[in-house]
């Protein structure tokens, strides 16, 4: 009897362990991460704010793709690397990539991968990096068409200014002779 009471004391432990794992990875939100993320700052030297801008503009991104299932991709340039994830809170997780682990971080918007040698790799969204780009050049371009339509005003006032001063010239000189 008191074996029985024993064993049933552990399985009911061992319910209850479960249940509480079960419970805390239901708290995490992985859509939260999931997504494509595009690189938009490092504490790498190689990559300053500069360089990333450039390379935005020669669309030569370097992203980062986290699948809802753990698994993802590092995109450089030409190439990418495979990498495993996991979140173990909505604001942190780990990531490994050819073996090594790395910390992942969530916080305003912006996911940061750090290596164990405390590089760090920053990425934004990459939609909302792309529509930023977007809306950044559509209003370069519009400056540009109201300044060209603004010149062209002026060009138009000035020609018509001189007309009247012109025909007032061609009269004094048709008066005078």
């Amino acid at each position: 009897m008191k074996k029985g009471l024993g064993i049933i004391a552990i399985l009911c432990c061992a319910a209850a362990f479960c249940a509480a794992l079960v419970g805390c990875g239901a708290n995490v939100d992985k859509s939260l991460y999931t997504g494509t993320w595009t690189l938009d700052s490092s504490s790498n030297k190689n990559f300053d704010s500069e360089t990333i801008g450039l390379m935005r503009k020669m669309d030569a991104t370097i992203d980062l793709v986290l699948n809802e299932d753990g698994s993802g991709t590092l995109k450089l340039l030409e190439g990418g690397e495979s990498l495993t994830w996991k979140a173990t809170s909505n604001t942190e997780g780990t990531a490994t990539l050819n073996g090594n682990e790395m910390k992942l971080s969530l916080a305003d918007g912006k996911l940061t991968l750090t290596d164990r040698d405390n590089v760090s790799m920053t990425f934004a969204r990459k939609d909302a990096v792309m529509a930023q780009s977007s809306s950044a050049a559509a209003s370069a371009s519009a400056s540009s068409a109201s300044a060209d339509a603004s010149g062209a005003a002026q060009d138009a006032s000035a020609s018509s200014a001189s007309a009247p001063a012109d025909s007032a010239a061609a009269s004094a000189s048709s008066a005078a002779a």
